[in-house]
């Protein structure tokens, strides 16, 4: 045979299998699930665990272990007390906003920031103000600690 004919006898095989692919709908489903992270994924690492002062929900601080590095982005979610069998994505913290604690009356202390992902002038999605609620917990707006 000569290459030229090997070569397009290739990508006509490339082509066909992608085809196949896309058309039994695995490669679609790949894309379409929802994330899901909980504490007991295998590299789930737990940064935080902080109780509200009612002991009917906690901050939980968390990222996973990617393998060289040994860490990943650190998400914040406000969870119910126990916590092990829930999707955390759904008690996450958007884009935006770190938990800093728990005031004595049990608000939720959030701060702003700026993640290293937006872009040059990106907003977030959602902003919050002192008072607003969150997963039914009162909101406050307060500075960042720098420390933590």
């Amino acid at each position: 045979m000569k290459p030229v004919r090997v070569l397009a006898l290739g990508i006509g095989l490339t082509v066909t299998l992608g085809l196949t692919i896309l058309g039994s709908g695995w490669f679609l489903g790949f894309f379409d699930e929802e994330a899901v992270r909980k504490a007991t994924d295998p590299h789930f690492i737990l940064l935080e665990n902080e109780l509200a002062p009612d002991g009917n929900a906690r901050i939980l601080t968390y990222h996973y272990d990617t393998g060289a590095f040994g860490y990943s982005r650190t998400w914040s979610a406000i969870t119910p007390e126990s916590f092990s069998d829930l999707n955390l994505v759904k008690f996450e913290l958007p884009d935006g906003y770190l938990a800093e604690g728990w005031s004595g009356d049990g608000e939720l202390l959030i701060s702003k920031w700026t993640p290293y992902y937006f872009n040059e002038g990106e907003v977030r999605e959602i902003e919050f103000k002192t008072g607003d609620k969150l997963h039914e917990r009162t909101i406050r707006i307060v500075e960042r600690n720098v420390s933590k």
